[in-house]
C-alpha cells in the first residue's frame, strides 16, 4: 500500500499543473508542429525535441519529485536522480548533429510510435476529461511521469539513427514504479499508457539498429 491517498496525489497534481500548465501545452503542440513543419531540417527537429524533452524530465525531477513527494514517498529522490540522469544522457547525445534522426514513416514500427505519442499527448487528456477528471489534475505529458515517458519512449520509436539500448533502461525502470503506483491508486488510464510506455521500450530494445552507411567498401568496384 501506498503512505498517500488519491486526494493527496491528485492534489500534488492540481497544484502543479497549475504552476506549470502552460508548458504542457508547448509539449504536446509542439512536438508534433516540430515533426511536421521541421520534418526537412533533421539536426533542428533532433535538438528541439531534446531539449523539450530534457525539459520535461528536470521539471519532474526537480519539481514534482525533490518538492512534492520526498515527504510522502520515500524513493521519490532517487526517481528523480534517474529522470535527471536521463536529461544529461539526451543532452551528451547532441554532440553529433543529428543523434536520433526522428522522422514520421509509415513503417510499423514508426505507426506504432506514432500511436504511443498520440495517446500520450492527446488522447488520455481527452478521456479523462470526458470522464470528468478536473483539467487541473489530468497528467498531462510534459509534466506527469507516465504520459511524458510514454511520450519519450513512443519517439524513440521514430528514430532513424543508431541508438543506445541504455537510453531504454531508465524510461523501462520508472514506467513499471509508475505503473505499479497507478494500479496501487486505482488510475486505470495511466496504468494502460504504462503499459504502452512499456510496449514501446521492449520495440526499441529488440529491434536492430538501421544501417546508416550505404557506401560502396573500399575494394569495391563497379562493372
Amino acid at each position: 500500500m501506498l503512505a498517500f491517498s488519491n486526494d493527496v496525489y491528485f492534489g500534488l497534481i492540481g497544484d502543479y499543473t497549475r504552476q506549470y500548465w502552460w508548458f504542457a501545452v508547448l509539449f504536446a503542440t509542439g512536438i508534433p508542429v516540430i515533426l511536421v513543419s521541421l520534418r526537412n531540417f533533421p539536426s533542428l527537429v533532433d535538438r528541439t525535441i531534446v531539449l523539450l524533452l530534457i525539459t520535461a524530465l528536470g521539471l519532474m525531477g526537480w519539481q514534482l519529485y525533490f518538492l512534492r513527494f520526498t515527504g510522502i514517498l520515500w524513493i521519490a529522490p532517487l526517481f528523480a536522480l534517474l529522470c535527471c540522469i536521463q536529461a544529461v544522457t539526451l543532452l551528451l547525445k547532441l554532440r553529433r548533429p543529428t543523434p536520433f534522426g526522428f522522422h514520421l514513416a509509415t513503417t510499423p514500427m514508426a505507426i506504432t510510435g506514432t500511436a504511443i505519442l498520440f495517446c500520450s499527448l492527446f488522447l488520455l487528456p481527452v478521456v479523462n476529461l470526458a470522464l470528468g477528471q478536473p483539467s487541473a489534475q489530468i497528467p498531462y505529458a510534459g509534466l506527469i511521469p507516465v504520459p511524458t515517458l510514454a511520450a519519450f519512449t513512443g519517439l524513440l520509436l521514430l528514430a532513424t539513427g543508431r541508438l543506445s539500448r541504455m537510453l531504454y533502461i531508465i524510461p523501462v525502470l520508472l514506467l513499471l514504479a509508475e505503473g505499479l503506483q497507478s494500479y496501487l491508486l486505482g488510475i486505470f488510464l495511466d496504468v494502460f499508457l504504462a503499459g504502452l510506455g512499456l510496449l514501446a521500450a521492449l520495440l526499441g530494445l529488440f529491434r536492430k539498429s538501421p544501417s546508416t552507411d550505404h557506401r560502396p567498401t573500399k575494394d569495391y568496384t563497379p562493372d
